[in-house]
């Protein structure tokens, strides 16, 4: 019975850590967006900010599952959340000298395009280790009900911290929703490693190997 309660407050607790921590990525990008169209008064500047994101995403997802299933998902969790909170660090010393300028939150984007791309699969293998069988259909459904509000919050709470107390706040946030995620993930989540079969294959190797899968299971498709 103990046990059940340790594997239960494991998953929700993952759970709940990544649901605040997008929250509040998702605030950062939208007051990034507000900012860059209040500076530049120019729609085209706003949409390479979502370019510049998905772009290295879409690159990156291509060749990252060979790693991910090599590596240990709890460090890779943990060091793309720090990379993205030094990115909103970055952003706040910027604004602080005066010196935030279009053309490093492109570069803020890309970095943190790649990261999602990194840490958005090893989030969902390492939730697929720890959920019991049984309780997939609990963590789904926790699942759409934290996606669904984040998508209802994120701009009405960086438009609230921006109009009371700027930018910043937004991304004081952020770093808090990392500082918070951290910690639980250090301290109370543990994910056990799977060992990845053995092949000598390289990130290409995956990438070829569903290529293949999906040629001869077309119906997927």
């Amino acid at each position: 019975m103990r046990e059940d309660i340790k594997t239960s407050n494991n998953y929700i607790l993952f759970w709940l850590s990544q649901a605040v921590s997008e929250l509040g990525s998702m605030m950062t990008s939208y007051a990034l967006i507000i900012w860059s169209y209040t500076q530049t008064q120019s729609v085209m500047s706003v949409s390479l900010l979502t370019f510049f994101t998905f772009l290295p995403k879409a690159l990156v997802s291509i060749f990252i599952g060979n790693y991910i299933d090599r590596h240990s998902k709890k460090i890779i969790i943990m060091m793309t959340d720090t990379v993205s909170a030094l990115c909103s660090l970055t952003v706040c010393f910027l604004l602080y000298t005066n010196t935030l300028s279009i053309y490093y939150i492109y570069i803020i984007n890309i970095v943190l395009g790649i990261m999602e791309a990194i840490q958005s699969p090893a989030s969902s293998v390492a939730f697929g280790i720890i959920v019991p069988n049984d309780k997939y259909e609990k963590i789904s459904g926790l699942n759409s009900i934290s996606e669904n509000l984040n998508t209802v919050l994120y701009p009405v709470l960086a438009s609230s911290l921006i109009g009371l107390f700027g930018i910043e706040s937004v991304l004081l946030f952020d770093i808090g929703s990392f500082i918070f995620a951290i910690i639980i993930m250090i301290f109370f989540i543990k994910i056990p490693e799977v060992q990845a079969e053995e092949n000598e294959g390289n990130m290409l190797s995956g990438m070829k190997e569903g290529f293949s899968y999906l040629k001869i299971n077309k119906g997927i498709l």
